[in-house]
């Protein structure tokens, strides 16, 4: 029932392909990239990586109040893959840092992005699968986004350690943005 409703429109199942690509390199690169870089390449501790944190946090409230106060969302598709191209142009930005306080506009792209990714696609699923089909549809979504996750993990990890730190942040940067572009 919900893979018929996604195959009726090729934005939904392209949406959920480029999403799962999207998830996997984006999550990975958040809990294996960053702390890994914030540690051997900016030889900083916890609280850096909590102050990058605490900014991503704070840039991400900060999109989920201002997308979240528009009454009507125009361009929902170019708005949902420009925010891939930010999450891409934050690891980018990452990767070329060596401080916590160069870090922190990175930060605060990769945390805009996250909450314009859900926001806009929940109220365009919501919009366009009918009410019965909708569970069934995020279920094959969340299925779709978030199996390959733990392979990706392994990935990034054994590429940071047998890699530069700052180079594990350039193949999800670019996947993220050319996916998007």
């Amino acid at each position: 029932m919900g893979l018929s409703a996604i195959k009726t429109s090729p934005w939904l199942w392209v949406t959920i392909i480029v999403a799962a690509f999207g998830n996997i390199c984006f999550g990975s690169v958040r809990m294996i990239g960053i702390p890994l870089v914030v540690k051997v390449v900016m030889n900083s501790d916890v609280k850096g990586l909590g102050l990058l944190n605490t900014t991503a946090a704070i840039a991400g409230m900060a999109s989920a109040v201002i997308l979240g106060s528009v009454k009507r969302l125009r361009w929902r598709g170019i708005s949902y893959y420009a925010a891939h191209i930010i999450a891409g142009l934050g690891l980018v930005w990452m990767s070329r840092q060596s401080t916590v306080a160069g870090a922190l506009p990175a930060m605060v792209l990769l945390g805009l992005a996250p909450p314009l990714f859900g926001l806009i696609w929940t109220g365009t699923l919501q919009q366009m699968i009918p009410r019965d089909k909708l569970g069934r549809v995020i279920s094959l979504d969340s299925l779709g986004s978030f199996a390959l996750c733990p392979s990706a993990l392994g990935w990034l990890a054994g590429m940071a350690t047998w890699w530069a730190h700052q180079a594990c942040f350039w193949p999800q940067a670019l996947s993220l943005s050319g996916l998007a572009w």
